[in-house]
């Protein structure tokens, strides 16, 4: 078998297009928005497939309209999850906030007189 067959293509990362200072603040949202919403995404599923089979055999009117609520229900578990005030942000802002202190933490004292701003400090690579 030829080597070159065996070789694959490097995949791109997901999170190649964010900036490595912010990449475990993205995904510690990511995860802590996973933890959020699967839970409350997989009773839902549950409760519609329960209901689903004990109307099985009865097809009228009233049961088509299930789908709706279902529906917003849906959106409403993906959209709570997004909330400021909820999990994923208390995941991003302390995973994030202890990043930034490090890089922080990191920087010359010559770094943090130049710099003035812990922004300036972060985004400039002769810091660090």
């Amino acid at each position: 078998m030829d080597a070159s067959l065996l070789k694959t293509s490097p995949r791109r990362r997901w999170d190649s297009a964010i900036p490595p200072i912010l990449r475990p603040l993205v995904r510690a949202y990511l995860l802590g928005y996973g933890f959020a919403v699967a839970p409350r995404l997989a009773t839902l599923l549950l409760q519609h497939l329960a209901r689903h089979r004990r109307n099985k055999q009865a097809t009228t009117a009233r049961d088509t309209q299930r789908g709706e609520p279902f529906l917003d229900a849906l959106q409403r578990i993906l959209q709570g999850g997004l909330d400021w005030r909820r999990f994923p942000t208390f995941c991003a802002m302390l995973v994030g906030g202890t990043t930034l202190l490090e890089v922080c933490l990191r920087c010359t004292p010559d770094c943090r007189r130049s710099c003035h701003t812990l922004a300036l400090c972060v985004t400039r690579p002769a810091c660090h």
